[in-house]
């Protein structure tokens, strides 16, 4: 049995969770609260999870004429990856909003907008994927797609019970979806500014203080 993975190939029963549309309902409150053009930040190659989060949040953006969603790809999947890609892109934004692979990467995100100038949750709003156990103590606590643990867990338990007992074969079981919720938290409840802010490229910032960018 696979749980939260799809494996090319493999013909076992899949327990998953609904990423496509957990995507889209992140990506629909920041084009409302926020905004387009946003960024998808994190290109997880082979990984099935991650395709469903993009092909959920290009979904939206395409419906609100953003033709191509942007796509940030990163070196990694950790803090440090979110961190080094959004420096780099950030020179040439800023976007009204960042839709993050996973919640580590949302965190090196974060960071980055703020080292380089701008406030997440007023200049730009942040979502992460997965609500793992930190994000409501970060500063901003971070908004982010969830998903019962609990719930994929007694799914997977059952689908177990079952094929012990001889009540059905792994290939005839049809995968099992759990769906997702987004958690709003300050990385994006938009200001009564949102979407009015003049935010300066942090590069222009910095450059004008006199800082290194």
């Amino acid at each position: 049995m696979t749980i939260g993975q799809t494996i090319p190939g493999l013909d076992v029963p899949t327990i998953l969770y609904d990423d496509y549309c957990g995507a889209e309902e992140a990506t629909a409150h920041l084009v409302e609260d926020w905004g387009v053009p946003l960024v998808f930040l994190g290109a997880i190659r082979g990984s099935v999870p991650a395709e469903n989060r993009w092909q959920g949040f290009s979904s939206v953006v395409r419906r609100h004429g953003q033709a191509d969603g942007i796509r940030i790809v990163t070196d990694g999947y950790d803090y440090k990856a979110g961190y080094s890609a959004m420096s780099a892109h950030l020179r040439v934004g800023p976007w009204p909003g960042v839709l993050a692979s996973n919640d580590q990467l949302a965190v090196g995100a974060i960071r980055a907008i703020t080292d380089l100038g701008g406030t997440v949750g007023t200049d730009i709003a942040v979502v992460g994927f997965g609500d793992l156990d930190f994000a409501p103590y970060l500063v901003p606590p971070l908004s982010s797609v969830s998903g019962s643990v609990q719930e994929i867990a007694g799914a997977a338990t059952n689908r177990l019970i079952s094929l012990v007992k001889g009540e059905a074969q792994g290939n005839a079981m049809p995968p099992i979806t759990v769906p997702r919720k987004l958690v709003i938290r300050e990385s994006s409840q938009p200001p009564p500014s949102a979407g009015t802010a003049d935010w300066e490229k942090p590069g222009e910032r910095h450059q004008r203080e006199g800082a290194n960018p």
